[in-house]
């Protein structure tokens, strides 16, 4: 987080949701668990969406594929983020006072 000037709560966020999607059992979580290449994905779909919801700049997903150096294309992160974003039934933001 703090290589790319992005708030450690954000980071905090990303593992929030991570743990929450490997934990629901649903979509393709149990494959996440399984699959170390998965695994991987699954996280930093999470820390793109905690960067989406929670930093004022906007980062392309492209740039998220070139921080793997190419490892994940743009349409699997953007796949797995869907898939996450079903599985915890959009529940990404918290309650406002």
């Amino acid at each position: 987080a703090d290589t790319l000037s992005f708030s450690r709560e954000t980071v905090g966020i990303a593992m929030l949701y991570f743990d929450r999607y490997l934990s629901s059992g649903k979509g393709q979580s149990g494959d996440s668990l399984q699959s170390k290449d998965q695994f991987q994905l699954a996280a930093i779909a999470s820390f793109y969406l905690a960067i989406k919801l929670n930093e004022p700049i906007v980062m392309g997903i492209d740039h998220m594929s070139r921080m793997t150096r190419g490892f994940y294309s743009e349409e699997e992160i953007a796949t797995m983020e869907q898939d996450i974003l079903f599985s915890l039934e959009w529940r990404v933001s918290s309650p406002t006072p």
